[in-house]
Protein backbone atom coordinates (compact mmCIF):
# COMPACT_ATOMS: atom_id res chain seq x y z
CA UNK A 1 0.00 0.00 0.00
CA UNK A 2 1.32 3.05 -1.12
CA UNK A 3 2.22 5.90 2.19
CA UNK A 4 0.02 8.32 0.07
CA UNK A 5 -3.35 6.26 -0.28
CA UNK A 6 -4.66 4.40 2.39
CA UNK A 7 -8.43 3.25 3.82
CA UNK A 8 -11.79 2.99 2.51
CA UNK A 9 -14.78 4.90 2.95
CA UNK A 10 -18.29 3.08 2.92
CA UNK A 11 -21.72 3.93 2.32
CA UNK A 12 -24.11 2.31 4.41
CA UNK A 13 -27.61 2.14 5.40
CA UNK A 14 -28.04 4.93 8.19
CA UNK A 15 -27.53 3.75 11.72
CA UNK A 16 -26.14 0.65 11.17
CA UNK A 17 -25.08 -0.92 14.63
CA UNK A 18 -21.51 -1.64 13.56
CA UNK A 19 -22.60 -5.72 13.63
CA UNK A 20 -19.66 -7.22 12.22
CA UNK A 21 -22.05 -9.86 10.92
CA UNK A 22 -24.19 -7.71 8.39
CA UNK A 23 -21.30 -5.44 7.56
CA UNK A 24 -22.03 -6.90 3.43
CA UNK A 25 -25.91 -6.36 4.03
CA UNK A 26 -25.27 -2.85 5.64
CA UNK A 27 -22.61 -1.73 2.91
CA UNK A 28 -23.97 -0.58 -0.55
CA UNK A 29 -20.82 0.71 -2.12
CA UNK A 30 -16.78 1.37 -0.88
CA UNK A 31 -14.56 3.35 -2.05
CA UNK A 32 -10.73 2.22 -1.97
CA UNK A 33 -8.44 5.39 -0.60
CA UNK A 34 -11.51 7.19 0.35
CA UNK A 35 -9.60 7.84 3.79
CA UNK A 36 -6.87 9.33 2.48
CA UNK A 37 -8.77 11.53 0.50
CA UNK A 38 -9.90 13.53 3.79
CA UNK A 39 -6.49 13.55 5.27
CA UNK A 40 -5.07 15.04 1.52
CA UNK A 41 -8.21 17.63 2.12
CA UNK A 42 -7.04 18.27 5.44
CA UNK A 43 -3.38 18.74 4.57
CA UNK A 44 -4.06 20.58 1.38
CA UNK A 45 -6.35 23.28 3.65
CA UNK A 46 -3.19 23.79 5.65
CA UNK A 47 -0.92 24.32 2.56
CA UNK A 48 -3.31 27.04 1.99
CA UNK A 49 -3.31 28.84 5.18
CA UNK A 50 -6.85 28.02 6.37
CA UNK A 51 -5.70 25.83 9.48
CA UNK A 52 -9.08 26.71 10.70
CA UNK A 53 -11.19 24.51 8.03
CA UNK A 54 -8.17 21.49 8.62
CA UNK A 55 -8.97 21.54 12.14
CA UNK A 56 -12.68 21.28 11.48
CA UNK A 57 -12.16 18.39 9.09
CA UNK A 58 -10.16 17.06 12.00
CA UNK A 59 -12.54 16.98 14.82
CA UNK A 60 -15.19 15.48 12.45
CA UNK A 61 -13.13 12.46 11.92
CA UNK A 62 -12.37 11.99 15.32
CA UNK A 63 -15.87 12.28 15.74
CA UNK A 64 -16.26 8.92 13.73
CA UNK A 65 -13.37 7.39 15.17
CA UNK A 66 -14.28 7.92 18.08
CA UNK A 67 -17.48 5.95 17.68
CA UNK A 68 -17.57 1.94 18.77
CA UNK A 69 -17.73 1.77 14.27
CA UNK A 70 -15.81 4.73 13.00
CA UNK A 71 -18.71 6.43 10.83
CA UNK A 72 -20.12 9.82 10.18
CA UNK A 73 -23.99 10.55 9.84
CA UNK A 74 -25.91 12.52 7.14
CA UNK A 75 -25.54 15.67 8.95
CA UNK A 76 -21.91 15.43 9.91
CA UNK A 77 -21.61 14.12 6.42
CA UNK A 78 -22.94 17.48 5.22
CA UNK A 79 -20.76 19.39 7.64
CA UNK A 80 -17.85 17.64 5.73
CA UNK A 81 -18.59 18.44 2.25
CA UNK A 82 -19.27 21.95 2.87
CA UNK A 83 -15.89 22.24 4.94
CA UNK A 84 -14.60 21.32 1.16
CA UNK A 85 -16.07 24.47 -0.19
CA UNK A 86 -13.77 26.68 -1.82
CA UNK A 87 -10.66 24.59 -1.39
CA UNK A 88 -10.05 25.10 -5.22
CA UNK A 89 -9.74 28.85 -5.26
CA UNK A 90 -7.58 28.82 -1.35
CA UNK A 91 -5.10 27.01 -3.10
CA UNK A 92 -4.60 29.35 -6.10
CA UNK A 93 -3.15 31.62 -4.55
CA UNK A 94 -0.44 29.46 -4.24
CA UNK A 95 -0.13 27.47 -7.75
CA UNK A 96 -2.15 29.93 -9.91
CA UNK A 97 -5.15 29.62 -11.79
CA UNK A 98 -3.75 26.30 -13.10
CA UNK A 99 -3.19 24.48 -10.60
CA UNK A 100 0.53 24.38 -10.89
CA UNK A 101 3.25 24.96 -8.18
CA UNK A 102 5.88 27.23 -9.33
CA UNK A 103 9.14 25.30 -9.58
CA UNK A 104 10.69 28.43 -7.06
CA UNK A 105 8.16 27.36 -4.53
CA UNK A 106 8.62 23.66 -4.82
CA UNK A 107 11.51 23.25 -1.89
CA UNK A 108 9.84 24.94 0.74
CA UNK A 109 6.31 23.20 -0.13
CA UNK A 110 7.75 20.12 0.47
CA UNK A 111 8.56 20.33 3.91
CA UNK A 112 4.87 21.13 4.95
CA UNK A 113 3.35 18.30 3.13
CA UNK A 114 3.43 14.23 3.42
CA UNK A 115 0.78 13.27 1.22
CA UNK A 116 0.38 15.67 -1.77
CA UNK A 117 3.09 14.49 -3.86
CA UNK A 118 5.69 17.14 -5.12
CA UNK A 119 8.54 14.80 -3.98
CA UNK A 120 12.07 15.88 -5.99
CA UNK A 121 12.34 12.76 -7.74
CA UNK A 122 9.25 13.98 -10.06
CA UNK A 123 11.19 16.45 -11.98
CA UNK A 124 9.78 18.92 -13.52
CA UNK A 125 5.82 16.83 -12.80
CA UNK A 126 6.18 18.16 -9.43
CA UNK A 127 4.38 21.00 -10.05
CA UNK A 128 1.10 19.06 -10.68
CA UNK A 129 1.52 17.67 -7.37
CA UNK A 130 -1.63 20.38 -5.42
CA UNK A 131 -3.62 19.50 -9.22
CA UNK A 132 -3.52 16.30 -8.46
CA UNK A 133 -4.45 16.26 -4.89
CA UNK A 134 -6.93 18.37 -5.59
CA UNK A 135 -8.75 15.42 -7.36
CA UNK A 136 -8.73 13.57 -4.54
CA UNK A 137 -10.67 16.09 -3.18
CA UNK A 138 -12.72 16.02 -5.81
CA UNK A 139 -13.32 12.50 -5.74
CA UNK A 140 -14.27 12.92 -1.58
CA UNK A 141 -16.81 15.47 -3.00
CA UNK A 142 -18.62 12.53 -5.04
CA UNK A 143 -18.21 10.38 -2.49
CA UNK A 144 -20.13 12.61 0.59
CA UNK A 145 -22.44 13.42 -2.30
CA UNK A 146 -23.57 10.07 -3.02
CA UNK A 147 -24.04 9.79 0.58
CA UNK A 148 -25.90 12.50 1.19
CA UNK A 149 -28.43 11.49 -1.56
CA UNK A 150 -28.74 8.06 -0.16
CA UNK A 151 -28.81 9.15 2.17
CA UNK A 152 -26.19 6.49 3.81
CA UNK A 153 -23.47 6.87 6.54
CA UNK A 154 -20.33 6.74 5.88
CA UNK A 155 -18.39 4.59 7.40
CA UNK A 156 -14.14 4.36 7.67
CA UNK A 157 -11.94 1.42 7.81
Amino acid sequence: MSKREYGMLHLAIPYWKGDTDHFDQAVVRSYRYGRSHLDVAIELWELAGHGDRAVALRELKEVAFGREVPLLHTDEVATMLGLLDGLDDALKKITGPQMLVPLEQLPALRARVKLVDLDADRGDLAVDGVSEAAARVWELRRILKEALAGPFDLVFD
